[in-house]
């Protein structure tokens, strides 16, 4: 009975790990997700090589440590012919390949395999990019909003 239990808790936390993926298997999710305001991580990887199944466990680890931050995983095996024409045009030539995008820009990618170490320094140079994009966008508004109202008053008078 006790080992019973022992499994079952294994396979739940092994299930709430994984759930924090997303697996991408059309170019229409891909693209839902690559536009959202939210920033996204996607791993490009294959089930037959040796970096990319040393690197998904620290991969899922990360999505379920970082919920400011989408993960999503694109077997680059697909048959779907969209997502073939996508990986062509980002020149993903080797796996695992990692691109990191925020508001359909991509700010930084790696390829090859990663330690828990060093995914999680590639994680914060992204999140340190992130905060960077997000201040220049607070500043342009804050500039935008300054120089409108001068105009506005303008046009009352």
């Amino acid at each position: 009975m006790f080992y019973r239990f022992i499994a079952s808790s294994l396979l739940f936390s092994a299930t709430v790990i994984l759930a924090n993926v997303q697996e991408i298997t059309t170019l229409a999710q891909y693209e839902k997700f690559f536009a959202d305001e939210k920033p996204l991580i996607v791993m490009y990887s294959g089930e037959h090589c040796g970096p990319c199944r040393a690197t998904k466990p620290h991969f899922k680890k990360a999505a379920s440590a970082h919920s400011t931050i989408r993960f999503c995983a694109i077997d680059a095996n697909t048959s779907d012919e969209k997502l073939i024409d996508h990986m062509d045009d980002l020149s993903i030539s080797g796996i695992p390949t990692l691109v990191f995008s925020y508001k359909g820009k991509i700010l930084h990618r790696t390829t090859g395999g990663l330690s828990k170490t060093t995914l999680e320094n590639a994680i914060a140079k992204f999140n340190e990019l992130v905060a960077q994009k997000k201040e220049k966008e607070t500043i342009k508004k804050d500039t935008s909003k300054k120089t409108a109202a001068p105009e506005s008053k303008q046009k009352k008078s």
